[in-house]
């Protein structure tokens, strides 16, 4: 936020910048895994198993910038930006490789779920308030963007 007051020629800047990332990059994202491997298991009659991976991610940015040049008879300029840019780079994965289950048990109605689910709730924003008042020539600009990349593929393995 700027702020500028007086009877001269003057100038009021302000800006606001906000960066979220989520993940390092395409190859080398954050994972929500869910995963049963080389296993042997025995169930008993009508039973469940479960294999699952839930991501319920929330991610807030706000970038709030705001600047006000007040007062003079002479040239005043006022100007602000604001940028909001989050970049998530997330897997959800659910699997099982290499399971047995109730091979030779005489087990029946066994369940097997494998689920992968991923919920993120993203708010970005960018919000930007330039004023310029007084007498004179006055000159007043504003500028904001809001930038969400998301690359989280879901995925459930065999």
């Amino acid at each position: 936020v700027a702020v500028t007051a007086g009877d001269n020629a003057m100038a009021s800047i302000g800006g606001a910048v906000v960066y979220n990332n989520i993940g390092n990059s395409k190859s080398d994202k954050q994972a929500v895994k869910a995963q049963l491997n080389n296993a042997a298991i025995t169930t008993a009659n009508n039973a469940a198993i479960q294999v699952k991976a839930t991501n319920d991610a929330d991610f807030l940015g706000l970038a709030l910038g705001g600047a006000v040049r007040a007062g003079g008879e002479k040239f005043g300029v006022s100007a602000e930006g604001s940028v909001a840019v989050t970049t998530d780079y997330m897997n959800t994965i659910a699997g099982m490789e290499n399971v047995n289950i109730d091979q030779s048990s005489g087990s029946q109605n066994s369940k097997v779920e494998v689920e992968a689910n991923s919920t993120s709730d993203i708010t970005s924003s960018a919000d930007a308030l330039a004023v310029s008042v007084g007498d004179g020539i006055k000159i007043s600009g504003n500028a904001a963007v809001s930038v969400t990349c998301m690359r989280w593929p879901l995925s459930v393995a065999p």
